[in-house]
Formats: structure tokens, C-alpha cells, sequence
């Protein structure tokens, strides 16, 4: 549609509303059903699937700028659109879950359900939780979940990080060049970002699957070394470093997306993966729809892009250090557990031989059938104030049941 809108103002519909809107709908099925399929390889599996757009960002910037050339504005929307359109060709090949589900159920009839197919099972077929806070036409929007202070915290460093990445996807082009470099300069420093990005994706899944470090540790290292790297940057002009510096926002914070859906399974289980992944998704759009235009707005008032490197920055190290406060703000965040008392009402109390006895009422009697009251020692004296000798020694003065040991 872009390809034929003769006025910048349109695509804003076309490309903002309609591109992005395609865009965001086609990437959540391909983050959340891979971690359906794997458990041990998770991490893996998912920095494989990203690794796909560093494919992109390597590629694409010399692909834009001959289609620019040699077909003109118009005409390359017309090609990416047709390159685009393959991705419905590729979501033919989707398999849910639950299907995959049913097929091995129809498959095994005997042997012990792994581990897997039970999580599928629990987080496919579970029905819709009282905690749910909004239901729109079939639609589960688990709004609760923010109500879990460790899931709130991760969205905001998720938050803190996409902004900041995102923020280099717009600042290294444009400050490569505004240093003095050229377009070709500024495509090798983008595709330096996307090569780099491709490796650490599957690198950091697999350090991540083998336990060679917690996972948090990892986002919380990457973080530290983007913000080190943002904060001296604008002191750097040698396409050397700005090259150096792609790299590193590749390669840290780039490869967050192989980590974002694990981090998140840890913190709300299988069951909530999906509307948790879905709800991170919003809060990172809404970061992003702030954070770029912000930094644009610093390039024009300062008149470079050093202080939009800084606040980049500072994004990178709130992250970080959101991560690494996190027992002292559930700590804050907990709140006393309430005392509460177990009250069950007993209607009957059974006996041997197959008697029982019921509760007395202003009517009833606890007597036996001799007229005697039940006694019992073990009997807490804070419901009967009364001794066992005076018991035997007045009977019929005393009012509180009893029961016999040697009957109960």
C-alpha cells in the first residue's frame, strides 16, 4: 500500500498502523510456540528463532539501498511487500501445540506422560482463572499478573532494555553518519550490528541451556557492558570504534531476545507464558512509541547525538541494576502473611461401637443412654475449666461434655 501513497502523512496508516500491526501479530506466535516445543533447549531453541531478524538487520540495509536505486521509494515497498507476503507461506507450516498434543495422546496409549505434554496440557486446556480482570470477546488479557511484583519488575527492565536497544537501531546510522561518514559506512555499521547479533543470539541460548550461568546473570552482564560502551561512545569519533561499538549493542543487549521468553517462563510458569509474553510485548510497544521519538528530539535540541547516547545509557544501566536489586524489591514488596484460623464444624463425633454424638443445643443432651456425661483428660482445659476430681465428686453439677478415651 505504501508503494503507492504519494504523501508522507498516509504512511503513517500505511506503514505505522498497517505494517505494524502485522508486524506485531506475526512475531508473538513465533516467540511464544517454539518454548512449547522444547524444555531442555529452550533458551537455545528461542536465540535460534531471533537469530532470524539479525539474519534481517545483516542483510537488509544492502538490499534496501540497491532496491532504492535501481527501482526508486515506490517501487521498493512494492518488493519488500511481495517478500513480506512469504511469511504467510511460513505461518502454513505453524503447528499448535495442542494439536501436537492430541496427535501424541492418539499416539501413545500406554507409558507415563512426559513432563512436557503435561505443561501443554495445563497451559492449553486450563480454564479461565478468577484472577483474569479482562475477557473481551474470547480474548484473555491477564492483567493480574502485573499484580506479581516479580513479574512486574522483569517487564520493566525488559523495558529499560528494548528502549535502549531500540534507540541504536536509529542513533548508529544516523550518527555515523552525522560524524562524517557516508550511507556505505553507515549500512556496514548496521550490518556489524545484525552479524553480531546472529551470534550471540544461539551463543547466549546455549550458555543459558547449559547453566553456565543463571540467566538473569546474563541479561544483567549484557546490560553493564552496553550502558559502559553507550556512556563513552560520544567521546569516539574513528568509524574503528562506532564499528566496535555496533558490535557490542549486537552482541549484549541484542541478544536479550534469546532470553526474554525463558526469563519469563522462570517467573510465571507454562501456564501464563503466553498472555505474560503478550503483555511484555505492550509494554515494550509503548516504551518504544516514548523512548525513539525522545532521543530524536535530543538530536535536534542539542544538535548531535552524544546526549541521546548517554540517556541510552542510563536505559541500559536501570536495567541492569533493576535486575540486581531484585531480593531487596520483593523484599519490599512482600507483604506479612495474614493469620487466619481453620474453623471446620463438626456435626457429628464418631465413636467405637457406631455410636456418635452430637453437638449440643439449647434442646440436645451429650448424656449416654446411662445418663452419664462422657469425659475425655485429653480435653483442653481453655473449653472445659474443670478438674477431674471435681468431676467425680459432684456429676450432676457439671455442665461441659465430655468424652471417654476409651470410647473415642
Amino acid at each position: 500500500m505504501s508503494g503507492f501513497v504519494p504523501k508522507m502523512e498516509i504512511m503513517y496508516l500505511t506503514m505505522g498502523g498497517c505494517a505494524g500491526l502485522g508486524y506485531g501479530l506475526s512475531f508473538s506466535p513465533c516467540s511464544t510456540i517454539i518454548s512449547y516445543y522444547f524444555k531442555k533447549h529452550r533458551a537455545l531453541a528461542n536465540g535460534i528463532v531471533v537469530s532470524g531478524s539479525g539474519i534481517g538487520a545483516l542483510t537488509y540495509p544492502a538490499i534496501y539501498s540497491f532496491l532504492i536505486k535501481k527501482y526508486g521509494l515506490h517501487g521498493t515497498f512494492w518488493v519488500i511487500g511481495g517478500i513480506l507476503l512469504n511469511v504467510c507461506v511460513a505461518a502454513c507450516v505453524f503447528k499448535q501445540p495442542k494439536l501436537l498434543l492430541k496427535e501424541k495422546e492418539s499416539q501413545e496409549s500406554t507409558g507415563s506422560r512426559k513432563d512436557q505434554e503435561l505443561l501443554l496440557k495445563k497451559g492449553l486446556d486450563k480454564q479461565k482463572s478468577k484472577d483474569t480482570l479482562t475477557n473481551c470477546y474470547g480474548l484473555d488479557f491477564r492483567f493480574s499478573l502485573f499484580r506479581n511484583p516479580r513479574f512486574s519488575m522483569y517487564c520493566v527492565s525488559f523495558v529499560l532494555c528494548m528502549n535502549g536497544y531500540g534507540n541504536n537501531l536509529i542513533m548508529i546510522p544516523a550518527h555515523i553518519k552525522d560524524v562524517g561518514y557516508d550511507t556505505t559506512h553507515a549500512v556496514y555499521g548496521v550490518t556489524i550490528m545484525g552479524g553480531c547479533e546472529v551470534v550471540a543470539r544461539i551463543a547466549f541460548g546455549l550458555i543459558a541451556d547449559r547453566n553456565i550461568m543463571k540467566r538473569k546473570h546474563i541479561f544483567l552482564f549484557s546490560m553493564l557492558i552496553a550502558s559502559v560502551f553507550s556512556f563513552i561512545a560520544p567521546f569516539f569519533d574513528s568509524f574503528v570504534f562506532l564499528g566496535i561499538y555496533a558490535g557490542v549493542i549486537g552482541t549484549f543487549p541484542g541478544s536479550f531476545w534469546s532470553l526474554v521468553s525463558v526469563l519469563i517462563i522462570d517467573v510465571v510458569g507454562m501456564e501464563d507464558f503466553a498472555p505474560a509474553f503478550g503483555l511484555v510485548m505492550l509494554c515494550l510497544a509503548l516504551g518504544v512509541v516514548i523512548s525513539q521519538p525522545a532521543v530524536g528530539w535530543l538530536k535536534d535540541y542539542t544538535g548531535n547525538w552524544h546526549a541521546s547516547l548517554i540517556l541510552t545509557g542510563c536505559l541500559f544501566l536501570l536495567a541492569g541494576l533493576l535486575i540486581s536489586f531484585e531480593q531487596y524489591i520483593l523484599r519490599f514488596f512482600k507483604k506479612q502473611p495474614v493469620p487466619t484460623v481453620d474453623i471446620t464444624i463438626v456435626t457429628e463425633f464418631p465413636l467405637k461401637n457406631n455410636q456418635t454424638i452430637k453437638p449440643a443445643d439449647d434442646t440436645d443432651s451429650l448424656l449416654d443412654e446411662n445418663g452419664d456425661i462422657f469425659t475425655s483428660s485429653r480435653i483442653s482445659r481453655t473449653y472445659t475449666p474443670y478438674d477431674t476430681e471435681q468431676y467425680q465428686s459432684n456429676k450432676q453439677d457439671l455442665q461441659v461434655p465430655v468424652v471417654d478415651t476409651n470410647d473415642v
